[in-house]
């Protein structure tokens, strides 16, 4: 505590000053009295002298003593503030907070700072039981979202398949596209809504297996083409190694999938996505490079953030949670690798991940 030395300092000085004073002032007295005895002045100099000596030798082992006490004490009153401050720190957001324990001390065991931590203790509880009341009613409100969805996209699929209910005309084909995009859209939003509560408890699971990381890249080409050829952007595979390592394939591609979709959204009819890997020392370099609007320095600090978003007409235009790029960066953190990118208005962004290279047998 910052406060200690203060009151160390000021407690010594107090009762050093009183010592010294009141063995002046019996000092004086004492002399006083020799004086009128009828003592020669060398009787009363060698006298004064011892008595000088005497108070000197005192006064240092009082000043010592009183500087010990006062630390003393005043470390055992601090003790339970250091305590509070130690713990608190150690508390992190968004998970199960613990009760906060202190020692009591037989000096100030009934002092306030012992309600304080009563209080911080009752608030902590009441967070935890919103939390779990949080959870349970995300945990319910996605699954009855995601059982109509189902049901939702999977009849509109059916709907556009004229061997199962016929030929619709072509005003009703373009209405039941309409709630197909929007409804996969939705339950989008559901699953990174899931997906970033579960980071933020630490509860997200991985399953780290052999991956071909070539073969992978090769996989998100061929699931995007058809979305490319539909916006008129070209889509390439730069990937030119054979790159091997042990990690999630999954968590890997739906980190590729967020930073292409990303990328569909602000390129321009005509423009290029550039996906690929490569081994960088101990690491495998990821990138997703665009052609599209780019993002400007003022927004870049924060664009990996919760619900960040570009300006309000950019939002209302593309949609989205604003959590996508938030997931992708604790996926990465997840498999002990970093994220981050590099862009300029009107040339274009370039998305960069890593994660460790273990080298295995192909």
């Amino acid at each position: 505590m910052k406060i200690r030395p203060k009151l160390v300092l000021s407690f010594s000085v107090i009762f050093v000053s009183a010592f010294v004073s009141s063995s002046y002032i019996a000092h004086t007295t004492i002399q006083s009295s020799l004086v009128s005895s009828g003592l020669s002045n060398e009787q009363v100099l060698s006298v004064l002298e011892n008595i000088g000596m005497s108070i000197g030798v005192v006064s240092a082992i009082i000043g010592a003593a009183a500087i010990f006490v006062v630390y003393w004490v005043s470390s055992r009153i601090s003790m339970p503030m250091r305590q509070l401050d130690s713990q608190l720190k150690f508390q992190k957001v968004g998970h199960h907070l613990e009760n906060i324990k202190i020692k009591r001390n037989s000096i100030d065991k009934d002092d306030e700072i012992y309600q304080v931590v009563e209080t911080v203790n009752s608030l902590i509880n009441q967070l935890n039981k919103l939390e779990e009341k949080k959870e349970e009613l995300l945990a319910i409100i996605t699954h009855e979202l995601k059982t109509p969805l189902a049901a939702m996209t999977g009849y509109a699929q059916i709907l556009q398949k004229p061997k199962i209910i016929g030929e619709l005309n072509s005003e009703q084909l373009k209405a039941i596209k309409i709630i197909n995009k929007n409804a996969t859209n939705l339950k989008k939003m559901i699953v990174d809504l899931l997906d970033s509560q579960k980071l933020d408890l630490e509860k997200m699971r991985f399953e780290k297996t052999f991956v071909d990381i070539a073969k992978l890249i090769e996989k998100l080409e061929l699931n995007n083409q058809k979305l490319m050829q539909e916006k008129q952007i070209q889509f390439v595979n730069s990937t030119h190694e054979k790159i091997h390592t042990i990690s999630d394939r999954e968590r890997i591609e739906q980190v590729f999938n967020h930073l292409i979709l990303n990328a569909v959204d602000f390129v321009p009819k005509g423009g290029q996505i550039e996906i690929g890997a490569q081994t960088k020392d101990e690491e495998i370099l990821f990138y997703v490079k665009d052609s599209g609007i780019g993002i400007p320095l003022d927004k870049q600090k924060n664009i990996f953030q919760k619900f960040s978003r570009l300006d309000p007409f950019i939002s209302r235009r593309h949609g989205g949670t604003g959590l996508g790029l938030s997931i992708c960066k604790g996926i990465i953190k997840e498999l002990g690798g970093n994220i981050w990118l590099e862009s300029q208005p009107s040339k274009g962004s370039e998305f960069y991940f890593t994660i460790p290279r273990k080298k295995v047998k192909a």
